[in-house]
């Protein structure tokens, strides 16, 4: 796999949505628009939307957007993998590769020394303001495990800063079980 500069010549979209402005919504709105025409012009291209537009009811989006190949909620990346997969079956690939061995997750390497690894997903606090507990869910932390091995994979390949992320990285480890020590994980 590798990145274009212009997604007519990708052959796999994926537009990862937010929900929080009506202006993201609108930029994603448009950039389907696009991409029906360019499906009703010819293009082969598979389509993906992931992110917060994709909740428990897309009924009204899936009527509109028939062209969309995989819709992805947060945190729900199968479906985006297979079809990643499917695509890539005739060759040798990173992604490939990484999927043979029996790993449920990717890693995209950045183009710099720094990377961004969530710890935690989702939100408790359901202010009134915002949509993140509604759309992304409760606070879900990653398992220690999994954050050592991203943090591993992406320092055996050059990086060397690494930004913690979650909306609210203060709750990592709340919703874990205790350790074997009998505490509970946290990112100390």
């Amino acid at each position: 796999y590798h990145a274009v500069d212009d997604d007519a010549a990708a052959d796999l979209v994926v537009i990862n949505t937010c929900s929080v402005r009506q202006h993201a919504e609108d930029r994603a709105y448009g950039r389907l628009g696009i991409l029906k025409q360019r499906r009703a012009e010819g293009s082969t291209a598979k389509i993906v939307v992931m992110g917060c537009m994709v909740g428990p009811k897309t009924d009204d989006l899936r009527r509109r957007f028939p062209q969309v190949d995989e819709w992805a909620r947060p945190q729900q990346f199968d479906g985006i993998l297979a079809l990643a997969s499917e695509a890539r079956d005739a060759s040798d690939g990173e992604l490939g590769s990484l999927l043979a061995g029996g790993m449920t997750r990717t890693y995209s390497l950045p183009a710099g020394p720094t990377a961004y690894v969530p710890v935690i997903h989702g939100c408790d606090k359901f202010c009134t303001y915002c949509v993140v507990p509604l759309r992304r869910g409760r606070e879900a932390s990653r398992p220690v495990a999994d954050i050592l091995d991203e943090v591993r994979f992406l320092a055996e390949h050059g990086v060397r800063e690494v930004t913690l992320l979650g909306q609210t990285v203060e709750a990592y480890g709340h919703d874990l079980p205790d350790t074997d020590e009998g505490q509970r994980p946290d990112l100390a």
